[in-house]
């Protein structure tokens, strides 16, 4: 939850994600990758707020030890925004955080993005790893691999106006 927070810190604060993983930088040395990461966040008005209104950084010392503790190699990773087009829905649900709660987006929420009705019932568990994912496709998987219905109703009937 940390971590999401801070992702929808950074996005409000326009700086870019991939500050975080600074830290795993190889060719910088800790204070080099400090001085790195201050760069980025030198413009941030404290105490900063996430948008469930927990404190994520009192001043840029704090911010700079959030982004040290919470740092990942990950890229892929960002919060939606709200009243703004949505990017593409991808088959793994970690890689969007909700705009206003810090977590990933539901099913039921990615569904909608793509135009499911509520009533559509996707079948199997939410996620599946490894092996199994040869013998089972996750909701998450259904979603992210789906032709968004609305799309799929509209070009059927450009094919049937054209037959």
């Amino acid at each position: 939850m940390d971590r999401f927070r801070l992702y929808q810190v950074l996005q409000k604060e326009n700086v870019n994600s991939k500050v975080l993983s600074y830290w795993y930088k190889e060719n910088l040395n800790d204070k080099e990758k400090k001085a790195l990461i201050l760069s980025q966040i030198d413009k941030i008005k404290y105490p900063v707020m996430s948008p469930d209104n927990v404190t994520v950084a009192m001043n840029i010392d704090d911010m700079v030890a959030s982004i040290i503790k919470l740092s990942t190699r990950k890229h892929s990773q960002r919060p939606l925004k709200i009243n703004s087009p949505s990017p593409t829905v991808l088959t793994l649900p970690d890689d969007f955080i909700h705009p206003t709660s810090p977590r990933v987006m539901s099913v039921r929420e990615l569904a909608r993005i793509q135009s499911f009705p509520d009533m559509f019932i996707f079948k199997s568990k939410e996620t599946t790893g490894s092996v199994r994912r040869k013998f089972e496709v996750p909701q998450y998987s259904q979603v992210g691999n789906a032709v968004a219905p609305l799309l799929a109703y509209e070009l059927g009937k450009k094919f049937i106006e054209l037959l």
